[in-house]
């Protein structure tokens, strides 16, 4: 294939699409990934400028919007155009195929980089090794399904059918050699339905136009229809399927008017059982589902953007994305958006358009493509957020038992007794970490529970916990928390020394867990509900060393823990709907600290300190994936925190001779992965 863009890539615009690069994420694939392969060449309007792109004023590209949130660029690299940049990390470029054509060089002409070419550039600029750590965007198709349907034309469509699994085939190895040199983390959007963009209906007309049967008709004339029929379906409104069928219905009819040909006869070849539209998007679901399938079932760790879902629902209600027309081009017929501008003669600038020209995205169809991509990447750090909820709800129940075994010791009741108790904690919570996940969250928790005064220095207990509360990491994601507990304690005092053992076991229910995020000038949320399980057993001692009015107890207490959060899927249909895995978390905890104790009138105050060490604390990951789409993606997460410390203050107030109160307050210090702090309030009293 060959690029000449004095010639027949500026008069038509019936070509497709290209791409670029620049650090922790690599570009591949063609015009729909563009941000200046050809930049500095010449045309009959001059020479193209620095990052010039397949889209309208050379605004920015769904790449350029994922770079920067990467804090990367997308900057062109085309090994045949010295214009760009040999450390570019977009190798993706205009009219590119996924299999590699044989090219044309001469004059005027650069010979175009397919990409299993764009691969091997990249492969042997790195001594034949990807970059592990980076991303790598592999977005082509385009322009193979045109030239599939083509050879369908020519050769029936069980060829076209063929070209098409070979050109998705290849498509699918060129992600493999880049998986076998290292890469491990891959985006590969699938291709949207073709037969849905003007060039589509335009190819009906032009075909009409070329036919032998018209060979008479005047050269302008047959450039003149196409060109009427562009810019009528530019020209209205489209808000709904129905108006853009009568808008299209009314540009073929149009057409078979100028050109004398039976009433319907265009349309058949159009929307017909085997005409264009659907034969068109039949080999573009082919090709989205042979490289589905391929690299799923290969196990690469990819997001399988689903933008072929999403064009089918801006389609559905384009003013629901900002879209006033859907059939039509904003850039005036005959003229590529790689050379067009707001400033460009017949430009139609009254309205808002998804397509820049025939094929190719406006710069906001561009933008929800590249907001997409961030938000699917983000996800699952706010998913990774359900678990902090979980760990607060846990280190307010250790508090709460602290507070009976301090009250057991304190104020041993008659042996055979049974006391009753109530606790309300109040518990924020926040919840730090990878991916920008900054969330602040609070909880209720609510305590009733029984005590036996088993002997002189053993008391044992049983207590039924519920807690609810809700995160919230401002406008991005959203959840709410409950969990139903149990949990058992026994404490026994051997003179100035105490053995505290307890072990509970929780439900937790995470519900309306929502994230919302940017498409456009719009805004969407997805949101889903899952549960978990939640277990654990300490071991604490502690020795009370009296000094005149004062009890100062050096502790140690070792804990296992075992949190799950069972994988769920967001509801509803939407493309941009993800599942996410199940996450498990499970460890052991040390604590060193010491407490002091006096007593002051029916007041007994307190206040301690600890040490809280988390072993073999290491970095945790997440399997999430685009709902409608085959595959799935692996997050590395933040590493929970290895030490922090942990302040606690308080009084115990003997109310009567059986009743008694306690106040507390305890906060972590120096937790990276966000403070957790709260107040308690409890009573009991014995029967």
């Amino acid at each position: 294939m060959k690029l000449t863009l004095l010639a027949s890539a500026l008069a038509l615009g019936l070509l497709t699409s290209s791409h670029t690069h620049a650090g922790n994420v690599y570009f591949f694939g063609d015009s729909l990934t563009d941000t200046g392969a050809f930049q500095g060449f010449p045309t009959a309007n001059g020479v193209l400028p620095t990052g010039s792109r397949w889209t309208y004023n050379n605004a920015p590209f769904y790449a350029d919007v994922l770079a920067q949130s990467l804090g990367s660029q997308a900057l062109a690299n085309n090994p045949v155009n010295p214009a760009t940049s040999a450390q570019g990390n977009n190798f993706a470029q205009g009219g590119a195929r996924s299999t590699s054509q044989a090219r044309i060089a001469s004059t005027n002409v650069l010979p175009i980089v397919d990409v299993p070419d764009q691969v091997s550039y990249y492969l042997n600029s790195r001594q034949g090794r990807a970059d592990s750590q980076a991303w790598h965007v592999v977005w082509a198709g385009g322009n193979d399904i045109p030239a599939a349907a083509e050879t369908a034309a020519v050769s029936g469509s069980a060829a076209g059918i063929a070209q098409a699994s070979s050109d998705a085939n290849s498509l699918v190895a060129q992600v493999l050699r880049l998986q076998a040199a290292g890469a491990n983390r891959f985006i590969v959007p699938n291709l949207p339905a073709f037969g849905s963009t003007p060039a589509t209906l335009l190819s009906v007309i032009a075909a009409a136009v070329n036919s032998p049967a018209l060979a008479n008709l005047p050269a302008a004339t047959r450039l003149n229809v196409v060109a009427v029929a562009q810019q009528t379906l530019s020209t209205g409104a489209t808000p709904d399927a129905a108006s853009q069928q009568a808008l299209q219905r009314q540009v073929l009819a149009n057409a078979e008017s100028a050109l004398g040909l039976p009433a319907n006869t265009l349309r058949a070849q159009y929307e017909g059982s085997s005409g264009a539209q659907s034969s068109v998007n039949a080999l573009a679901g082919l090709f989205n589902s042979t490289v589905g399938l391929g690299l799923s079932t290969a196990g690469v760790n990819m997001v399988r953007l689903d933008v072929a879902g999403l064009l089918n629902e801006i389609l559905a209600t384009p003013s629901a994305y900002g879209f006033n027309n859907v059939t039509g081009t904003a850039c005036p017929p005959g003229v590529s958006s790689l050379v067009c501008f707001s400033s460009t003669p017949g430009f139609n600038a009254g309205q808002s358009y998804l397509f820049a020209d025939d094929r190719h995205p406006s710069p906001l169809a561009q933008q929800m493509i590249g907001d997409y991509a961030v938000a699917t990447l983000a996800a699952p750090y706010y998913a990774a957020a359900l678990p902090a909820a979980a760990r607060s709800a846990s280190e307010g129940m250790y508090t709460l038992l602290d507070s009976r075994y301090r009250q057991a010791r304190l104020s041993p009741e008659p042996v055979g007794s049974l006391s009753a108790f109530a606790h309300y904690g109040y518990l924020p919570f926040a919840a730090k970490g990878a991916g920008k996940l900054d969330g602040q969250g609070e909880q209720h928790s609510y305590t009733v529970g029984v005590e036996a005064q088993l002997g002189p220095n053993t008391r044992a207990g049983l207590a039924l916990g519920y807690g609810r509360g809700q995160l919230d990491s401002g406008a991005s994601s959203t959840f709410t928390f409950k969990q139903q507990r149990l949990t058992g304690f026994v404490s026994q005092q051997f003179g100035p020394v105490s053995l505290d053992v307890d072990a509970f076991a929780a439900n937790n229910d995470y519900g309306s867990v929502r994230r919302s995020f940017a498409l456009g000038n719009v805004s969407r949320s997805e949101q889903g509900d899952t549960d978990g399980h939640q277990a654990g057993l300490r071991l604490t001692g502690r020795y009370h060393w009296q000094t005149g009015n004062w009890t100062v107890s050096p502790l140690a207490s070792l804990a296992y823990e075992n949190l799950s959060v069972a994988g769920y899927s967001e509801d509803g249909s939407n493309s941009t709907a993800m599942r996410f895995g199940k996450q498990s978390q499970s460890g052991w905890q040390g604590r060193l600290g010491a407490e002091l104790t006096t007593r002051v009138g029916q007041f007994t105050p307190f206040a301690g300190a600890q040490y809280v060490h988390q072993f073999n604390s290491r970095t945790t990951q997440l399997d999430a994936g685009i709902k409608s789409q085959p595959g799935q993606f692996t997050t590395e997460l933040a590493r929970p925190d290895s030490n922090w410390g942990l302040l606690r203050l308080g009084s115990h107030i003997e109310l009567t001779p059986t009743i008694r109160a306690t106040l507390e307050a305890q906060s972590s210090v120096g937790r990276d992965s966000g403070q957790q702090w709260g107040v308690q309030l409890g009573v009991s009293a014995r029967f």
